[in-house]
């Protein structure tokens, strides 16, 4: 008994690639989970303050890294230039790390803005 051999149409059309949605599915108060289990929190260790830091955290690196992948990565590289701490300590220095060298960019900005 042979294999039945499905028919071909013998055109092949291809369709241009539209843009990806590469947004996190899963997210707890504008946190995406990723990053929750990245930092090693469970929900239950979420109060206002980290949720807050989080936020902070994601919506900075988010506008140069549309991809989770490179964002995760990029704080992975944050972590090994700042070294070693627990968690809640680690979490912390890369929070207070974003968030200076964003006020850092800003800072050069207006500087730059004003020499104009």
């Amino acid at each position: 008994m042979g294999l039945a051999k499905s028919a071909s149409t013998g055109e092949t059309t291809s369709k241009p690639v539209s843009h990806v949605d590469t947004s996190p599915l899963l997210q707890f108060n504008e946190v995406p989970m990723e990053m929750i289990n990245y930092f090693g929190f469970n929900l239950q260790d979420l109060n206002h303050d980290v949720t807050e830091k989080m936020k902070d955290i994601y919506s900075i690196l988010s506008k140069e890294h549309k991809d989770m992948g490179d964002l995760l990565r990029h704080i992975s590289g944050i972590e090994m230039h700042l070294g070693s701490g627990g968690y809640t300590n680690k979490f912390n220095k890369v929070w207070n790390y974003i968030k200076i060298t964003e006020r850092i960019s800003d800072l050069e900005k207006q500087r730059e803005s004003m020499r104009a």
